[in-house]
């Protein structure tokens, strides 16, 4: 995979339901759940993961979420699956001694495949919001994130030593909520917040920023009880102790954030009938409400591209099932002419979800596919088509092309 320059995506429940990641027994394994969660809606947005989307391949989780390999497969002291079972922990490992790791008796425990264990059996989130092309919907059913999950193994080179790898099926929501219910992030600063203990602090405050930002405010008001449970600071401590340790975490936050979040400053204010500071807000700088359409738009229309791009691969790989994974038949199929009609009309399909298409609209869809897939003919590699896919900025939703 590469770059992190565009927005990061992530399904909005992991904003709302942050703190219902405390239930897990370990830190370790609720930090790895988070980074899957995170990293497979990267993976979905990510170009260079076009045809591997939905494979998990260990070396790369590590490298882009920035854990270590060796920790991801140390072994888990008490993993799920053995909690889960009715027989005895020796049984269950004499079972897979005698029939192979790579049997129908394999246990998953390490602490990345306990991590993939849990989301593929166990509900993540009580509640569950989302969109989909026509609803807004919350729902109280049993989330499971991962719907399937195998592990696969490769020979990686000459001396035939084995390379592990995992392909996975995720909940059909998931991927909607990527296109229509989704919080903007920025990846790296995610990784920084989380190296100093401040990940799941930095998602709650992007998600209040931009809600708040689209409302027209630039101060939001937060819990000083709520925070000391959100940064596990002991209820013993005076008052003015525990807001210095919020202050603390509060400094590191804008440092971290000030390109992402322009302006951005903690401060405290009175109560009402209190002389004492113990009010937390933070504000921002007001920014045009042009500015603010411009941005949105042009992460839209990347989205948009992204679904583009994953429809017109679903139609290559119907019709060339025998090398549907060859990204050098899939440019010849787009640059193709001859599929001009099939091309228009993945597009337009794709614009309709996105768009409302008025009748008799001037310029309509197929104008704007027209005029995409005319740049797209024009173009003399991969790595044109590529770019071609790749967001731009853009003051109209509807002039997506």
């Amino acid at each position: 995979m590469s770059g992190t320059q565009q927005p990061l995506l992530v399904d909005k429940n992991l904003a709302y339901n942050i703190t219902e990641f405390s239930k897990y027994d370990d830190s370790m394994t609720a930090s790895i759940i988070k980074s899957l969660f995170i990293y497979f809606g990267y993976s979905y947005q990510n170009v260079g993961d076009i045809f591997g989307y939905k494979t998990l391949d260990p070396e790369d989780f590590s490298k882009v979420m920035k854990i270590s390999k060796a920790n991801l497969f140390r072994k888990h002291p008490n993993p799920q699956q053995i909690q889960n079972s009715k027989e005895n922990r020796e049984i269950l490992y004499e079972r897979e001694e005698v029939n192979g790791k790579f049997s129908e008796y394999r246990l998953w425990d390490n602490y990345l495949e306990n991590a993939l264990f849990i989301l593929s059996s166990q509900p993540l989130f009580e509640s569950y919001k989302g969109k989909d092309d026509k609803h807004d919907f919350v729902t109280l059913r049993n989330y499971i994130l991962v719907n399937e999950i195998s592990v696969v193994t490769a020979k990686a080179n000459k001396n035939r030593n084995t390379k592990i790898f995992y392909r996975y099926k995720l909940d059909e929501h998931f991927e909607n909520n990527l296109r229509q219910f989704f919080l903007q992030t920025n990846l790296s600063h995610y990784i920084e917040c989380k190296r100093k203990g401040l990940e799941d602090f930095y998602l709650l405050l992007t998600n209040l920023y931009h809600q708040e930002k689209k409302k027209g405010n630039n101060k939001y008001y937060l819990k000083f009880e709520r925070l000391k449970l959100h940064f596990s600071i002991s209820p013993n401590l005076e008052p003015k102790y525990q807001k210095r340790k919020l202050n603390q975490s509060f400094k590191k936050i804008e440092e971290i954030l000030a390109k992402d979040i322009p302006g951005l400053k903690f401060d405290w204010e009175a109560g009402d009938g209190s002389r004492f500071k113990y009010s937390p807000y933070f504000r921002w700088d007001i920014e045009k409400k042009e500015e603010i359409q411009k941005k949105d738009n042009t992460v839209l229309d990347g989205v948009f591209k992204n679904h583009l791009k994953r429809n017109l691969l679903a139609i290559f790989t119907s019709q060339n099932e025998a090398n549907k994974n060859s990204a050098k038949l899939f440019y010849t199929w787009l640059h193709d002419k001859d599929n001009k009609d099939i091309h228009v009309a993945a597009y337009v399909s794709t614009y309709s979800l996105y768009n409302k298409v008025r009748r008799n609209q001037v310029p309509g869809p197929k104008v704007f596919a027209n005029t995409f897939f005319s740049k797209l003919y024009a173009t003399n590699s991969l790595e044109e088509v590529i770019v071609l896919f790749k967001p731009r900025e853009l003051m109209i939703v509807n002039e997506v092309v």
